[in-house]
């Protein structure tokens, strides 16, 4: 490797380490009471039925009230589910609930509505399909109350099921019912004998009641001496508990902990998942180059006076195990788009793509993608490993790809996914459909082949190149325009 080549690789930026290094998610952090009183209530009233343990744990890591109202503001931002209209649909639904429980749900109750069992559900899964009234007039039974479910609740939760609410000896506030735990005879007064003769007085009174005391999911077996339906009652019950944690992917808040320093205010709270793809191709007997491929789960398009176009802001960071950085660089990468492009890009993912240099060690790989059209910010990290010197030639890791094209070398140096005279099209998620087509060439390590410049990237959609361009050289930096961002998933 030359000089020239060893020099890139060991630049340091301490500008970009200050603000980058030195953030992990589970630090040190204050504990609930110590907030003040406005995230304090936040955090244990306002969202505690719906907030992940990540996202609770990165907010107690935040020390300035700046900073928990910009978490705050993503945090509901995560949840949007049309981020295009002005109304966050989600949080209206969620704060509306909140009133009903603690209007409708807390009477006779010594606790505001929103803490009571009833309340609790009433947030996490909305108003019930039905709800069906017990006790008082019907001999032998406590209050109780049965609400019925019906529709699409996520994986692993019944098309419909019911949710039981009683008063324990006739008294006190409605508790969450369980067929494990509590069993048929909890639903009578001053009952303490078999089981089995519970149902039988339950089934007295009302049929549908009498199975809903052995089951919460409708058409299972109801037989006494079978215990299974109580066991899938017992496991629905504490995955109602945790649905709202489990439709939010909450990898946003580590990524706000981590970049809060380091993008703009109006950037932070606009983080945008993604498919990434990291792979480690061999040049010659000891030379390495590290592709990469992110694919943002959605990109915002500008558009000026009829023209589109993509401007964004590349930061990638290489780091040793101890955290001393080893390489890095910024790129800004302006795409301009045809009409056809655009309406591509509906349907089809946008992939970026890069590739750099590096000398055999294991290393930590971040880098951070803004998009200063719309504001939004993606990252991807990853473990490297570059292997030494070898003793004889092998095969290097497969790489995965939709499509395959044979290439003449390229004018503007080494491309990502160029292996030889072979330019690649991987997918970031390695899923293909039947229809699809895998290319899987496997470069030999320690093959000889010319050493090619590391400083072009490639941005791509749907396997076609959008534009090419290459570093350090900015692309065309849009400035003065008057900017619309479009949206598409």
């Amino acid at each position: 490797m030359d000089r020239r080549s060893l020099k890139t690789i060991h630049t340091v930026c301490g500008v970009l380490f200050l603000l980058w290094g030195g953030v992990t998610l589970g630090g040190p952090s204050q504990k609930t009471k110590d907030l003040p009183p406005k995230y304090r209530t936040w955090l244990t009233e306002d969202v505690v039925y719906i907030i992940t343990p990540k996202e609770k744990d990165v907010f107690l890591q935040l020390e300035s009230d700046r900073d928990r109202d910009l978490f705050i503001e993503a945090f509901w931002r995560q949840r949007d589910p049309v981020a295009e209209t002005r109304n966050n649909e989600f949080q209206e639904e969620h704060e509306r609930r909140i009133q009903y429980a603690n209007a409708q749900l807390g009477r006779g109750s010594r606790q505001p509505g929103w803490k009571t069992d009833r309340g609790k559900i009433y947030i996490i899964l909305g108003k019930p399909a039905s709800v069906s009234s017990y006790g008082g007039e019907q001999i032998n039974l406590v209050p109780i109350e049965v609400w019925f479910y019906q529709g699409n609740y996520g994986p692993g939760i019944p098309a419909s099921f019911y949710v039981v609410f009683f008063q324990e000896e006739g008294l006190g506030d409605y508790i969450l019912y369980s067929p494990l735990r509590h069993g048929p005879k909890k639903l009578l007064e001053a009952y303490d004998g078999d089981p089995r003769q519970a149902v039988n007085r339950i089934l007295r009174v009302d049929r549908e009641l009498a199975g809903v005391s052995l089951s919460l999911i409708p058409g299972q077996s109801t037989a006494i001496i079978d215990t299974r339906p109580a066991m899938d009652s017992e496991m629905l019950l504490n995955k109602l508990a945790v649905l709202p944690q489990q439709k939010v992917d909450d990898l946003y808040a580590e990524r706000l902990l981590k970049y809060k320093s380091f993008v703009e205010v109006d950037h932070s709270v606009y983080y945008v998942g993604n498919e990434a793809l990291l792979k480690v191709v061999p040049e010659g007997e000891d030379r390495y180059f590290v592709h990469y491929a992110v694919e943002p789960s959605r990109i915002s398009v500008g558009s000026a006076e009829g023209k589109y176009f993509i401007h964004l802001e590349v930061f990638g960071r290489v780091a040793d195990l101890s955290g001393k950085t080893v390489y890095q660089y910024k790129k800004d990468v302006s795409l301009d788009l045809d009409p056809e492009q655009v309406q591509e890009m509906k349907t089809k993912r946008f992939s970026f793509q890069d590739t750099f240099p590096l000398i055999s060690g294991r290393y930590r790989f971040d880098v951070l993608i803004k998009n200063q059209v719309s504001k939004e910010f993606t990252s991807f990290e990853s473990e490297v490993a570059i292997p030494g010197p070898l003793a004889a030639p092998r095969l290097a890791p497969l790489i995965l790809s939709a499509r395959r094209e044979k290439r003449a070398p390229s004018d503007s140096g080494f491309l990502a996914f160029r292996v030889g005279d072979a330019q690649l099209y991987p997918v970031a998620n390695r899923t293909f459909k039947k229809a699809t087509g895998c290319s899987s060439p496997s470069p030999s390590w320690g093959r000889r082949r010319s050493w090619p410049r590391p400083d072009s990237w490639n941005s791509r959609f749907s396997g076609r190149t959008a534009r090419s361009c290459p570093s350090p050289k900015p692309c065309g930096i849009i400035r003065d325009r008057r900017r619309i961002a479009k949206n598409w998933t």
